[in-house]
């Protein structure tokens, strides 16, 4: 749960109900790397990832990465099971979001399933800086990208495909400075990303990511937020006895789609 009831709700609750009340981790972030490292595999470090309006970019290091060397916008927090992890909160599929709504107001409604492998095809080379102040909520998303381009002498995308392009490979190049920072920080580099939650499901911008990090692209589960809460739960009660096993359960539960970088 995203806000979870503090002890005294938490006793309340359980007198009505008869029954133990088990708290998950309060912020699915938390449980971004137990899910991610269930499909992790020898000695390779793994960075994981939730895909939605914004993303959580993390790795579980070794140690505690300390201030001086912490990225930006980055921080240590507390995790399921006593774990640090390292996570970075980055703009995600929010751009997309607003001009996929955007244009079923204006009756021009997109569905992924079409506009994607249009946006494959588009060429064009556009970087945007998603993270900027412009793209947070501006009135209208499709203006602001347009405005943008033109303002900073970059290529103006010519239609809804290139539009998407233009966000999903600059998400892509996004987390390779993600993961470039990351790997500063690191006793060693990331050799695989691992993306979870309802994101995961643009295959575009897994291939775009896996491209642009070089590195194989691990997809899935979509269901990453409740199986995390459920399975974290089951081991407060004794059901699941640590988290190597939720891994385990995780692992033959789930099969990630793998991208793998195109020459």
């Amino acid at each position: 749960m995203e806000h979870p009831v503090d002890d005294h709700a938490a006793e309340v609750a359980e007198k009505e109900i008869g029954r133990p009340l088990y708290r998950p981790a309060g912020q699915k972030g938390s449980l971004l790397l137990r899910l991610a490292q269930a499909v992790e595999h020898g000695a390779q470090r793994v960075a994981g990832g939730i895909h939605g309006g914004c993303v959580v970019r993390g790795v579980q290091p070794p140690l505690v990465i300390a201030g001086h060397q912490l990225p930006a916008l980055g921080l240590n927090e507390g995790g399921v099971g006593g774990h640090i992890r390292f996570l970075q909160n980055i703009t995600g599929l929010w751009i997309l979001q607003r001009l996929m709504s955007e244009w079923k107001l204006r009756g021009e409604e997109q569905s992924y399933d079409t506009i994607l492998p249009q946006a494959a095809d588009a060429e064009i080379d556009t970087i945007i800086p998603v993270d900027d102040a412009e793209f947070m909520n501006p009135e209208n998303m499709e203006t602001a990208l347009l405005n943008y381009c033109r303002n900073h002498s970059l290529k103006v995308p010519g239609n809804k495909a290139e539009m998407v392009k233009c966000v999903l490979q600059s998400l892509a190049f996004k987390y390779r400075e993600a993961v470039a920072q990351l790997n500063r920080c690191l006793p060693s580099p990331i050799h695989r990303l691992n993306i979870i939650g309802g994101g995961s499901q643009n295959k575009l911008l897994n291939q775009l990511t896996a491209n642009a990090l070089g590195i194989p692209v691990y997809a899935g589960p979509v269901e990453a937020t409740a199986m995390g809460n459920i399975l974290t739960q089951a081991m407060a009660k004794g059901e699941i006895s640590s988290l190597r096993e939720i891994r385990e359960v995780v692992s033959h539960s789930v099969t990630p789609q793998v991208y793998y970088p195109e020459k």
